[in-house]
């Protein structure tokens, strides 16, 4: 340890250290913050009801966008049973419209029950 790490433990001084823009004393620390960085930043989240009232048109719509992406990964792994063949903007109006007859569902699940089966 350094002097100037006296009573420190050596994650933390290391942690310090990559703070500080300095080699890391784990060389892998520095991979495992990126990575994990990484993940909250895909971490796909439900959209609510009063969420999804407050978003412009131009958010919905990619939102919406977003949810047909992953249908179509899903479609592409085999593991899809409902098919979504409409437009983005039908989608939109649809759960607008669930939305105003009182559905509390998340926009996620809203959407799910659109697809046709296949």
């Amino acid at each position: 340890m350094s002097p100037g790490n006296a009573g420190v433990s050596p994650a933390f001084a290391s942690a310090r250290k990559l703070i500080a823009g300095g080699t890391p004393a784990f060389p892998g620390l520095r991979f495992l913050v990126t990575m994990m960085l990484v993940c909250l930043a895909c971490h796909r989240t439900n959209i609510d009801r009063a969420q999804w009232q407050s978003m412009s048109a131009n958010e919905k719509s990619l939102y919406v966008r977003t949810l047909l992406g992953h249908e179509k990964t899903k479609e592409a792994k085999g593991g899809n049973d409902r098919v979504f063949t409409r437009s983005i903007d039908a989608y939109v109006k649809d759960i607008d419209e669930a939305y105003a007859r009182g559905d509390t569902r998340t926009v996620d699940a809203i959407f799910e029950s659109m697809g046709s089966r296949r």
